[in-house]
């Protein structure tokens, strides 16, 4: 009997250690898709930590909007460890398309948009604004009330 309940803990131990550890292997995982004028290949290096470090591409959109986009989601994307980032206003599908790509890599990798570890505070160029609002319609309304029961009183 001691034996076997020796032999059933061993393996209890063995499963929770194997249960405990998230096997991810970090490297450099490929993925593509569909762009404006032609297809996105991105190359993403992922730490052991799930954590983006790396985005190289290849593609052939156009410099001044497709390129720039791209460039503009690489950053937000580094910054935040989040493929859940805004398309670029006017470069729709370039954007799309680079974010496709990345979530090919990340599916070539294993892991979901979900695995990925999460980085404290907003990314870079978000800006939180606060503001004080004075309504003075309502004001105005009073003292257009008072002038005419004012008129209204002396005529």
């Amino acid at each position: 009997m001691k034996k076997i309940l020796s032999l059933l803990l061993s393996v209890l131990m063995v499963l929770t250690l194997t249960a405990c550890s998230s096997g991810f292997k970090g490297g450099t995982f490929e993925g593509s898709a569909k762009g404006f004028s032609s297809d996105i290949k991105l190359k993403v290096t992922i730490s052991d930590e799930k954590v983006i470090t790396g985005i190289t591409r290849e593609s052939a959109d156009t410099s001044n909007i497709g390129e720039a986009a791209m460039d503009n989601l690489t950053e937000k994307v580094l910054a935040s460890n989040s493929v859940d980032v805004d398309a670029v206003a006017g470069a729709t599908l370039s954007s799309n398309g680079f974010i496709e790509a990345l979530n090919a890599a990340l599916k070539a990798a294993g892991l979901s948009a979900a695995d990925l570890k999460a980085v404290e505070g907003a990314a870079e160029g978000d800006k939180v604004l606060e503001a004080d609002v004075v309504v003075v319609a309502d004001v105005v309304v009073v003292v257009v009330v008072v002038v005419v029961v004012v008129v209204v009183v002396v005529v």
